[in-house]
């Protein structure tokens, strides 16, 4: 389970001293919201849209600027897609981002190493 640590932000360094530690925070924050948005693909999506206009029917090629010659024309519509079989792209796309999330900790933790040692 991956959640963001809400004391790890750009406040918590100095940008000038830690630039590299401060990219390698926000390198880390980044991976944990693409794992969580690649996990989204498994979740249900509901969508809904609509239209208002008008619209004028003739037989003819000619077109009347009368107001009582356009009709009111609109629909709404709503879809709902649950994602059933990917052929399991969704879960290699997650497995990915959380190697990605892994390799972004592991640069993150050798970054405050090196920043450690330039401080002391």
């Amino acid at each position: 389970n991956i959640a963001i640590n809400k004391e790890t932000s750009l406040e918590k360094f100095n940008l000038n001293k830690d630039k590299n530690l401060a990219l390698k925070t926000l390198q880390e924050e980044q991976s944990i919201l693409s794992v969580k948005k690649e996990k989204s693909a498994y979740l249900p999506k509901l969508t809904l849209n609509g239209y208002f206009g008008k619209q004028q029917l003739r037989n003819d090629s000619g077109l009347d600027f009368d107001t009582t010659a356009w009709a009111d024309y609109s629909y709404i519509n709503m879809s709902l897609n649950i994602p059933i079989f990917t052929g399991f792209s969704n879960k290699n796309k997650v497995n990915m981002t959380k190697i990605d999330h892994e390799i972004s900790l592991k640069n993150l933790t050798i970054e405050k190493a090196n920043s450690r040692l330039s401080n002391d």
